[in-house]
């Protein structure tokens, strides 16, 4: 789905230039999109709009050979998923002074006004083609997730970059792109219990957790995730706490 008469935004442009606030608080978005920009540039990276998946995929392919990525699930690979698109998704790309990708989040959405992540998730993880998948779910959290929904994942950062900030800036700007295309109802993100294991949900600004959802017979092996959830009030909650810290996030990281 795309907002009415929106303007879907030319693939591979800098970030500012896509950006037209028809929903949300535009305060709040315009003050985190500023500063979103100056910690970008104050870590060397200029932030780029995509929305060429086949062009994510040549950089997940090219990372996954270097075994410093994981191999794309079905939701943000075009050729595995039947509508992802500019009009139902898009991704962001951090680029160094040498136009190298160094970065990536992408985000999809979802219209479940009549239907939740319950009934929907197995479908969604592996791009709407049912080959008779299985999808455990034990997550309560996931029959309250429906309406308008923003979902964010292939988040990446080169190795030499990890731990500058950029796993927490590109999945916040992502986001907030979206609340200003659609009338985003809520944010949600799966996130692999290994990885819980050693990252804090709200570093990416979620504020629920949820266990577990699991695909027992994904190609690359079992996949256990939690459901990380964030309301639409405390989106913007958290955007205004971006926007306000963000200078001295940047100064932590550097002297640790």
């Amino acid at each position: 789905m795309t907002s009415d008469n929106y303007p879907i935004p030319a693939d591979n442009i800098r970030f500012p230039e896509a950006i037209t606030i028809r929903h949300g608080d535009a305060r709040i978005l315009s003050r985190f999109f500023i500063a979103a920009d100056n910690m970008a540039r104050s870590l060397g990276v200029e932030l780029k709009f995509r929305n060429d998946f086949q062009a994510l995929m040549r950089v997940n392919e090219a990372e996954t050979a270097k075994g410093t990525w994981y191999r794309m699930f079905g939701v943000f690979d075009p050729d595995a998923s039947l509508d992802l698109g500019p009009q139902t998704g898009f991704w962001l790309a951090g680029e160094n002074e040498a136009g190298e990708i160094v970065a990536t989040c992408c985000g999809r959405i979802f219209d479940w006004r009549n239907t939740n992540l319950a009934r929907e998730i197995r479908l969604a993880f592996y791009g709407g083609r049912d080959v008779g998948q299985q999808c455990l779910v034990t997550a309560p959290l996931a029959t309250d997730i429906t309406g308008i929904v923003y979902y964010a994942g292939g988040v990446w950062v080169a190795p030499h970059l990890r731990g500058s900030g950029l796993s927490s800036l590109l999945p916040h700007a992502a986001r907030a792109y979206a609340a200003t295309r659609w009338p985003i109802e809520c944010a949600f993100n799966l996130t692999q219990l290994k990885t819980l294991a050693k990252t804090d949900p709200s570093r990416y600004g979620y504020s629920d957790v949820s266990y577990s959802v699991k695909f027992p017979d994904y190609p690359t092996g079992c996949v256990e995730a939690a459901i990380c959830r964030l309301r639409q009030d405390d989106m913007y909650a958290d955007f205004a706490r971006f926007a306000a810290d963000w200078r001295d996030y940047v100064r932590l990281k550097q002297a640790a």
